[in-house]
């Protein structure tokens, strides 16, 4: 009898303790019901409170119009924002969110950078930024440090191809081959810009020298009639053909221990009949080893502005393979030696981290008589002496229709000699009639007292941030970077 009441207690217990856990996941499931009432009811009270705004009344075409300013100004919101700024406003509110979807030029500038761990939502970013962009010209930046995928994300890319306006794909790790299976056969009519990039260079002291394949597989078989501005860097320098037809503006930024025939670099530039601005990076080209053997420089009637950055084949040797009967402006950066024939056509000179001797920078005067603009640094002190004419005779004036001149990261030393040069030119009737300096060179100036004395003498004027090449190019080229 004992034994039956305690297992009906028991029973009775287990019974109570149920109806308890019922009674318990019931509220939950209030509480959870309450929660969806309160968020719902907060969302329209905020829906509400938004729409007795005063932004809320602003027309749908002015509020677009406002987010396509602050978009087309999206720089100033770089160091603020983790997020892009159409995105950061399409999550604002619903309106919007409304207003945004439907502005398809916040959506056609793709900038991405796509890893392993972010490829999934990477994609998924991409496929809304074409859609949302609807049929607007496409802006493309991609950076892709994945170690596989990389021709899946490509391939996102080429339905819209009739849509491509500026595109920049870089890839730290892949085959030119991950490029050429998607671009090979296609046509891209609006194509203005295209910059491919692959690989890192790593200087290697006993790497050994490759030679570049002798067949160049293209891409964009099907043309590109309006694309003017090309770059090929890394692997895919001698190794992918964008059409170059009508290109005008030519980076080629190779890796120096890749090595070019003659014949390549000749039949590389007799593609461009119409190229103006070309630069020349990194590459180096298999000279006759015979001193007495000469070649025929090759013709680039249209060249205005050449830039050539490195020793990988010397300066004079490369200068010595062009005919730059018109050349206007001539940029060279980590330059260790210089000679050239005569340019008369000349009147822009660019000195950028070259370490070059007094004889060298003698042969520099003597190749271009007429330069009027030179913008040189810290690493050419011993022009100074050069530009200063003697006063005891005034005839002999070097560079005598050198009329601007921009100083970079001079340091102290070098304000006198330069004040002094000023001084000795305005006396000799040729001065300067603009003096540029960047703020560093402000601070060396004013450190020597002499900034006021400069400013006796001509006018001086800020220069400051990075002069983008070629001038005026008119949008920013994040690609153009010197490793």
């Amino acid at each position: 009898m004992l034994l039956y009441q305690i297992c009906e207690c028991y029973s009775t217990r287990e019974i109570q303790f149920g109806i308890i856990r019922h009674d318990g996941r019931q509220l939950l499931r209030e509480l959870r019901q309450v929660d969806i009432e309160l968020s719902t009811a907060k969302a329209r009270h905020a829906k509400l409170a938004n729409e007795t705004l005063p932004v809320a009344l602003l027309p749908n075409e002015i509020l677009s119009t406002i987010f396509l300013l602050c978009h087309g100004n999206r720089v100033m919101f770089t160091r603020t924002l983790a997020r892009p700024f159409e995105v950061v406003i399409s999550h604002v509110s619903t309106h919007w969110r409304s207003v945004a979807l439907a502005t398809p030029l916040l959506w056609n500038t793709i900038n991405l950078h796509v890893t392993n761990q972010s490829r999934s939502h990477a994609l998924q970013r991409l496929s809304a930024h074409l859609k949302r962009s609807s049929q607007c010209l496409l802006d493309i930046s991609l950076y892709l440090s994945v170690s596989d995928g990389i021709r899946e994300v490509l391939y996102h890319l080429t339905p819209h191809v009739q849509r491509w306006f500026r595109v920049s794909i870089s890839i730290e790790r892949g085959s030119p081959e991950d490029i050429y299976a998607p671009f090979q056969p296609l046509s891209a009519p609006n194509m203005i810009h295209l910059s491919l990039c692959m690989g890192k260079w790593e200087d290697k002291p006993n790497a050994p020298r490759t030679e570049y394949p002798e067949i160049c597989p293209p891409i964009l078989v099907q043309g590109a009639p309006s694309l003017i501005f090309v770059r090929v860097a890394g692997k895919i320098v001698g190794n992918l053909s964008p059409p170059l037809s009508t290109t005008q503006t030519f980076h080629v930024d190779a890796w120096p221990k890749n090595l070019m025939s003659l014949a390549q670099f000749h039949s590389l530039l007799t593609a461009l009949p119409c190229l103006v601005h070309l630069s020349l990076t990194g590459l180096s080209i298999q000279l006759p080893r015979d001193p007495l053997q000469t070649t025929v420089p090759i013709s680039l009637p249209s060249l205005r502005s050449l830039r050539i950055r490195g020793n990988a084949t010397p300066c004079y040797r490369l200068l010595s393979l062009l005919s730059l009967t018109h050349l206007e402006s001539l940029l060279l950066q980590d330059i260790e030696t210089f000679d050239s024939a005569v340019i008369p056509s000349l009147h822009t000179l660019i000195l950028d981290s070259c370490d070059l001797s007094s004889v060298d920078l003698q042969n520099l005067f003597r190749s271009f008589p007429r330069v009027a603009t030179l913008s040189i640094d810290s690493s050419t002190p011993e022009i100074y002496p050069l530009l200063t004419p003697d006063t005891g005779s005034p005839t002999n004036i070097p560079w005598p229709e050198l009329r601007t001149i921009s100083l970079r990261r001079i340091p102290r030393r070098d304000v006198a000699p330069f004040v002094n040069g000023c001084l000795h030119r305005l006396e000799c009737g040729s001065p300067f009639r603009c003096v540029y300096l960047d703020r560093r060179s402000r601070i060396a100036v004013k450190e020597k007292e002499l900034l006021h004395v400069l400013r006796e003498l001509q006018p001086v004027e800020n220069v400051d941030g990075h002069e983008p090449w070629p001038t005026g190019l008119g949008y920013e080229d994040s690609d153009d970077v010197w490793y």
